[in-house]
C-alpha cells in the first residue's frame, strides 16, 4: 500500500537494442492527475499505463517521462539474480 503521494523513482534497462529511462514523479493533490511524455511507439499504451498506477496510486499528481534511445553494442542486459 502507498502510504505518501510524493515520491521518485528512475530505472533504465535495454529492450531490443534500444534503451528505455523511466522517471515517475508524484506530488501530493486531492484527486489524481496524470500526465506523461512518453515515445510515439508506446503512446498506444499510455491507457494501459495509467489505469496500472491509478491502481496504486489514488490521489496524487503523478507525471510519467520515457526517454528511449538506440543502445550500442557494448551495452548489454544484466540480471541482478538476488533482486529477481
Amino acid at each position: 500500500m502507498v502510504r505518501s503521494m510524493t515520491g521518485y523513482g528512475v530505472s533504465e534497462g535495454i529492450v531490443s537494442r534500444t534503451t528505455f529511462r523511466v522517471e515517475l514523479r508524484s506530488l501530493n493533490s486531492r484527486y489524481f492527475e496524470f500526465s506523461s511524455r512518453i515515445p510515439p511507439a508506446i503512446l498506444p499504451l499510455e491507457d494501459d499505463i495509467k489505469k496500472i498506477i491509478n491502481a496504486a496510486v489514488k490521489r496524487g499528481k503523478v507525471n510519467l517521462a520515457i526517454v528511449a534511445t538506440n543502445a550500442t553494442e557494448d551495452q548489454r542486459i544484466v540480471i541482478d539474480e538476488r533482486k529477481v
